[in-house]
């Protein structure tokens, strides 16, 4: 229901004194019918609320008329299509009431609601009441407005509204296009488009004169990977569509730096990388020396970690200290194993540090973070670390044991459980060893089964030096040694004697496949060398030469230092591949038969050179994407770290 305002009308004083005389001397309230005053040929004025009246000339009326001035839209007709009411709408009665010299009405309205550009404009209705017409010649003083009418009806002062802006949109074409998951974004507003086909495409949001936009990649290709580049992206509407944005995609290919991670390669000031680990999120976390670092899916260091990115392990202060390992855990907290000593001790012992996902200390594990254990009191140094389904924690490496007269070094394990207090239920309180009688033994990878038992691998040599053989053993889930496993505990001998073998690396699929990988001694030089085996440690005779696969590059020294499988049967190996000049980063693909993929780089090696200098990889992971993420040092003066992406 509409409220209606009245008000009272001013006519001669001595009709004015009659009413107020009739109401007892009250002014009576605002929903009692208005006051009516008589005009007759002598003419007058009657004067409502906000300014509103009506001058009537003489003689414009033949006879008195009560009238009347009140505020209200009912049985006024609806405003013209595109038209706003400045002010209220006011009902001049008796309605039909003309004049033969035409009268003035005055209205207020509210200059607040005028649209910029816009022209109050005085409307009447006509003698119907149903339609509203222009009062022409009205003129504007203040907040009023003035006009001559020659007859009674509604009255509103209003304006046209401002015409909507022209719409534009903002689109091009896409071409090349043969992956799915393209999603492109407009940058200025953060719209998003997920593009399906090659062909032309535009954004739903309409876009006025002048309005900027930037359009680039947000997220790109997959199956098959593809890089899809955006030309003409930026720049501003000028009065029409946007059409001639240019999208176009192409399929990398396998074995080329991706270029939307710094270009394809990237260095830090950090510590040379040891060691990387894939968060969930797809941020890589970076182990150095006594430094953490994480980066961004696009390379960038990620600043919400640590300081600027970066974090830098306090361990205790031996001058014999390194981290080795880094590995992050489903809850996203990262753990990073290696060995410490205490000055003034040079003894090393296995060490343990676990850090939020912010960077900052766990002090809900071990003590204040960290935890340090020893073996036999003598040199003990971690240098793999694995997280076991349950939660558990893995270390591995080297042990000294014996007496001083004989001593042994041995391949040491111990394992963790989440707080960071050694598992009693493996091996002696927390920790196991395995010794081949009259060897030196390292272990440097280490894996963990499906069903709890670990893997270490490494190399044996009787005096830890001349001409090693490749190691690989197998810990039962409870810390004693599998002796079903391959040779029953004795060093696997599988290349000819005489040449210096070694196992840097060693992961295991989900149906208990084996795969080791190191570097072979060849004539003169090193070669990478990657072994496949079943599940009891025999070699896997549908791999390679008899399970064994030695590769025949370049005319340096190559050294194989890490290993993942890829799409569960590819293996690829990484480490630094030498001319006869510097080494670069070396990464390797072999087909499920052990021969080199000869899809990926060139003949299945992929070499990355970063300053000229010597470079060397030393960890790799793969994305969800099959991206695959190589980590390492590259010397420009100092030794940095130092990070490449490359395509599957």
């Amino acid at each position: 229901m509409q409220t209606v305002k009245t008000f009272r009308l001013l006519g001669s004083i001595a009709l004015l004194a009659t009413l107020l005389c009739g109401c007892g001397g009250g002014e009576g309230d605002d929903n009692s019918d208005p006051p009516v005053s008589g005009i007759g040929t002598a003419g007058g004025t009657v004067t409502g609320t906000s300014g509103s009246k009506v001058v009537i000339p003489a003689n414009a009326l033949t006879a008195n008329v009560a009238i009347a001035i009140t505020e209200t839209s009912t049985g006024a007709p609806a405003m013209p299509a595109g038209v706003i009411a400045l002010g209220p709408v006011f009902a001049f009665t008796p309605h039909g009431t003309t004049f033969s010299t035409p009268a003035t009405i005055t209205l207020p309205f509210t200059p607040s609601l005028l649209p910029a550009g816009a022209t109050p404009i005085l409307y009447k209705t006509d003698a119907t009441q149903a339609n509203w017409l222009v009062v022409a010649g009205a003129a504007v003083t203040g907040s009023t407005m003035s006009g001559d009418v020659s007859g009674f009806s509604f009255a509103v002062v209003g304006a046209s509204e401002p015409a909507p802006p022209a719409s534009f949109t903002i689109g091009g074409a896409v071409s090349g296009l043969t992956g799915s998951g393209l999603v492109l974004r407009n940058v200025t507003n953060q719209e998003l488009l997920t593009i399906t086909a090659n062909g032309n495409f535009t954004f739903p949001a309409g876009h006025v004169d002048h309005d900027v936009y930037d359009i680039r990649v947000d997220t790109q290709p997959q199956a098959p990977i593809q890089l899809c580049v955006v030309a003409s992206g930026a720049g501003t509407v000028n009065g029409a569509n946007v059409t001639n944005i240019l999208v176009a995609c192409t399929t990398p290919a396998s074995g080329s730096l991706d270029v939307d991670f710094g270009g394809g390669k990237i260095t830090s000031t950090a510590n040379p990388a040891k060691s990387v680990a894939l968060q969930a999120d797809g941020k890589s976390v970076v182990l150095g020396l006594r430094t953490l670092s994480r980066f961004n899916t696009d390379g960038t260091p990620d600043t919400t970690f640590g300081g600027a990115g970066k974090v830098t392990i306090v361990m205790n202060g031996g001058g014999v200290e390194a981290m080795e390992a880094v590995a992050v855990q489903a809850d996203g907290k990262i753990v990073v194993g290696g060995h410490t000593s205490t000055p003034p001790s040079l003894v090393q012992d296995f060490t343990v540090q676990r850090f939020n996902p912010d960077g900052s200390l766990d002090a809900t594990f071990g003590s204040g973070g960290k935890v340090v254990t020893d073996f036999a009191g003598r040199e003990d140094a971690a240098n793999a670390l694995a997280i076991t389904a349950d939660g558990n924690l893995v270390l591995a490496g080297i042990t000294i044991e014996g007496t001083d007269s004989e001593p042994e070094q041995n391949v040491a394990v111990a394992r963790y459980k989440p707080d960071g207090n050694l598992d009693a239920t493996f091996g002696f309180r927390g920790k196991a060893s395995a010794n081949l009688p009259g060897t030196v033994d390292f272990g440097y990878g280490v894996a963990v089964q499906s069903d709890g038992k670990v893997l270490v691998a490494g190399r044996t040599g009787h005096d830890g030096v001349d001409e090693p053989d490749v190691l690989l053993l197998r810990f039962n889930e409870d810390g004693t040694p599998d002796g079903s496993f391959g040779l029953s505990g004795n060093p696997l001998v599988l290349y000819p004697p005489n040449t210096w073998d070694e196992l840097q690396d060693v992961v295991v699929t989900s149906g208990g496949t084996v795969f080791a990988g190191g570097y072979q001694r060849v004539g003169a030089v090193y070669q990478f060398t990657v072994l496949r085996m079943n599940s009891d440690g025999s070699l896997d005779e549908n791999f390679g030469g008899g399970g064994k696969f030695t590769s025949s590059l370049l005319s340096g020294d190559n050294f194989g230092r890490a290993l993942v499988v890829q799409n569960t049967s590819k293996v690829l190996i990484a480490g630094q591949v030498s001319s006869l000049s510097n080494g670069n980063f070396g990464v390797f693909r072999l087909t499920s038969t052990g021969v080199a993929d000869l899809t990926f780089g060139d003949q299945g090696l992929v070499t990355i050179d970063f300053f000229g200098g010597t470079d060397g990889a030393r960890d790799l992971a793969v994305q969800s994407d099959g991206k695959i993420l190589v980590v390492g040092s590259a010397v420009n003066g100092p030794a940095k770290l130092a990070l490449a992406r490359i395509n599957p």
